[in-house]
């Protein structure tokens, strides 16, 4: 069982009208109809809107700069590729729940090239569906709601539109297992007494016994400041290859003479046993990060708090896809564009 998962340059900008149905259920398997298979491409969620128009989302392709706009009229910041890279759920801000639960939206899922939109009687966050396109796992917030653990996990099953409580009390899901048969999920991803642990624990839930059981992973641990000091990074996102980590670090200090703060903030490559560290950028500033391997392990995609890039998985051929608003006090919004890679 394994953890898979306002200027544009040179583009060419594509909008596709779509078939928008509410409260239906889409066709299902990876290959139905001959579904376009979005190979080599870039997700992200326009939060900002440099694209000029209200989509949720937008696929750019590194090479050719083509984008193509999902989801008109709609909002995401919480979002997931399919499998088979044919389309991607998400969790659509502009329609909450209609009983009024805290951050609840609904639930829609997106063919990839924009032909279809396919709206769920589902509210929630965090939505990935099954290797089979069939199921959806998806959280709701309970009533611990701002606390550990403050979630519960459900199943949306497209085909009968009903609706599985699976877990309670679980702070995020991880992805499906490859069989499609359980859902991986943690509680709390560490806690103080346990951060310096070079594993994390897991948990994997049959969906249809639901029955639990624990699983480790690997935690990145490595000395970056060769002060003889071992630290871990659970942000870190392993390559699909399993050979390295990717990995943001942000430090803060206070400077006596100025009484300023001081922020640095990098993304890194390191090897998989900790050794071998590269830095692919570094800032002094505050920046809040999104990153994402290609599937092939060899490119990264990430933000940098002005723009979108791509970038050699050695630190070479780093190219700025799309700039957008900075970050600021005022402009808050580039913390929630986040760039995912498609699976393909």
């Amino acid at each position: 069982m394994s953890i898979r998962k306002l200027f544009i340059v040179l583009p060419l900008l594509i909008t596709i009208a779509v078939s928008c149905d509410k409260n239906s259920s889409s066709p299902t398997g990876p290959d139905e109809n001959n579904a376009y298979v979005a190979s080599n491409v870039i997700a992200f969620n326009d939060v900002q809107h440099v694209l000029g128009e209200n989509y949720a989302l937008a696929l750019i392709n590194p090479d050719s700069k083509e984008i193509i706009k999902l989801g008109p009229n709609m909002t995401t910041a919480s979002y997931s590729w399919s499998d088979d890279a044919t389309r991607l759920v998400m969790s659509d801000f502009n329609t909450p729940d209609p009983e009024n639960r805290l951050s609840e939206y609904q639930i829609c899922v997106i063919y990839a090239d924009g032909s279809k939109i396919y709206k769920y009687d589902a509210y929630g966050i965090s939505p990935i569906l099954s290797p089979d396109n069939k199921k959806i796992a998806f959280l709701q917030s309970n009533e611990n709601i701002g606390s550990i653990n403050s979630r519960n996990l459900y199943i949306y099953e497209i085909q009968n539109s009903e609706i599985t409580l699976l877990k309670e009390n679980i702070e995020s899901i991880v992805d499906w297992s490859d069989n499609g048969e359980n859902i991986i999920y943690y509680t709390q991803l560490y806690n103080y007494s346990s951060r310096n642990d070079e594993e994390r624990t897991y948990y994997s839930i049959d969906y249809k016994s639901k029955e639990v059981e624990s699983i480790t992973y690997p935690v990145l641990s490595y000395d970056p400041d060769d002060d003889g000091e071992l630290n871990n990074f659970y942000n870190a996102i392993l390559s699909p290859d399993g050979s390295k980590w990717l990995h943001s670090n942000m430090k803060v200090a206070f400077d006596p003479i100025t009484f300023k703060i001081q922020y640095m903030t990098s993304l890194y490559t390191v090897n998989y046993n900790g050794t071998g560290e590269k830095i692919l950028f570094e800032k002094e500033e505050l920046v809040f990060m999104s990153y994402s391997w290609a599937p092939d392990s060899k490119r990264i995609t990430y933000t940098d708090g002005a723009s979108l890039n791509v970038i050699d998985s050695d630190g070479s051929n780093q190219e700025v896809l799309i700039e957008f608003e900075p970050y600021s006090m005022e402009n808050p919004l580039p913390t929630l564009f986040i760039p995912t890679w498609s699976p393909r």
